[in-house]
């Protein structure tokens, strides 16, 4: 069975692919590999086809767990980090994804490698995340604000309000987009002074553009907080992204709810850890909203890379919210519960000199 059994009609010859490819039957036994596969595999195609997954990969190996996971959701699984052993094999990989055939086998795709620490590996994903981002969407989004600018020209004041958004919302998603693609990360804020009930404001509209018929915003800000210390598209993005995961919690029940955001001085909180600024002056920002709530063995792992308990979603926009927070010296908090999930986020106030 060569490599081109691995596609119908492949598009490209899998031997060229940049990442193991092996094809599995129902039963779990290697139908199809590519060179790269060989490679990892340490066997050739002879030798490989027909022998059960688990004569070469110990049956305890998390591998099969993705399996599992794969056959009984009939979705794509996607792992980062994982080490396969066997009888003849002691493998590091970067990131694998599994997927189900129409004739109810796998099909297998891996990335060989060292392994990253976890934040190193997260950064990694979402760097490669952001080159896709780079490619995909940058151009969608010139043709999007150059349309909406030209409507401007003729627009009615109520209009003109609504394209102005989407000029400016354009143009800082085509800024984030930029330093995904340069790899210039969330891990690396340009911090200066900034109001953050401005960026809040800013976040609250688009929400309320999008979804304000069948969402209720509700602000309750401090109006005396002094500036805090941070990036203001990185914090934007924060912000946004656990909006839009309680947003999209609650439509997922099939009703409304509510979405309640206040902020207010954190006082007399505990450095979680050195060097950070969170405990002696930091602004608390609170994001509320009355969706199902968190399952509590999710709640450990609900900022994990590519995890959600969504019925939609990619599980990558409260990694992100993390890593920015984090970046910035701050932290995020969970309290959920049935009918209420509330992040609470610990940004610094900009020092003076």
């Amino acid at each position: 069975m060569s490599s081109t059994d691995l596609r119908t009609k492949p598009a490209i010859d899998p031997d060229l692919a940049p990442m193991a490819l092996i094809m599995l039957s129902r039963k779990r036994a290697i139908e199809a590999m590519n060179l790269g596969a060989e490679k990892l595999m340490g066997l050739s195609r002879n030798t490989a086809v027909g022998r059960r997954l688990s004569q070469l990969v110990y049956h305890d190996n998390p591998l099969f767990d993705l399996l599992d996971t794969a056959e009984e959701t009939s979705r794509q699984v996607v792992s980062d980090g994982l080490r396969l052993k066997g009888p003849a094999l002691d493998q590091e990989i970067v990131h694998i994804c599994v997927d189900t055939t129409p004739e109810g086998g796998f099909m297998l795709a891996l990335s060989a490698g060292k392994l990253p620490d976890t934040k190193d590996a997260e950064a990694g994903g979402l760097a490669a995340f952001g080159k896709i981002l780079g490619h995909e969407v940058k151009n969608p989004l010139a043709g999007i604000s150059g349309a909406a600018q030209l409507l401007l020209r003729t627009a009615t004041p109520d209009q003109s309000e609504l394209l102005e958004l989407v000029v400016s919302e354009t143009g800082r998603i085509a800024r984030l987009v930029d330093q995904l693609s340069a790899f210039e990360l969330f891990s690396s804020p340009y911090r200066l002074p900034c109001n953050v009930h401005q960026i809040l404001n800013r976040v609250l509209q688009a929400e309320e553009a999008a979804f304000g018929s069948t969402v209720k915003i509700e602000r309750n800000f401090d109006p005396s907080l002094p500036d805090i210390y941070a990036d203001s598209d990185h914090m934007h993005e924060a912000f946004q992204n656990i909006v839009r995961n309680g947003i999209e919690a609650m439509r997922d029940t099939g009703s409304g709810g509510q979405i309640s955001v206040s902020t207010r001085f954190a006082l007399g909180r505990q450095q979680p850890r050195a060097g950070s600024h969170i405990g002696e002056r930091s602004v608390q920002v609170s994001i509320t909203d009355t969706g199902p709530g968190i399952p509590t063995d999710e709640r450990l792992r609900i900022f994990d890379m590519f995890r959600t308990t969504k019925a939609t979603g990619s599980g990558l926009g409260l990694t992100i919210a993390n890593q920015i927070v984090r970046a910035h010296d701050g932290a995020i908090e969970l309290d959920s519960r049935p009918g209420q999930t509330r992040f609470t986020l610990f940004i610094p106030i900009a020092r003076s000199e």
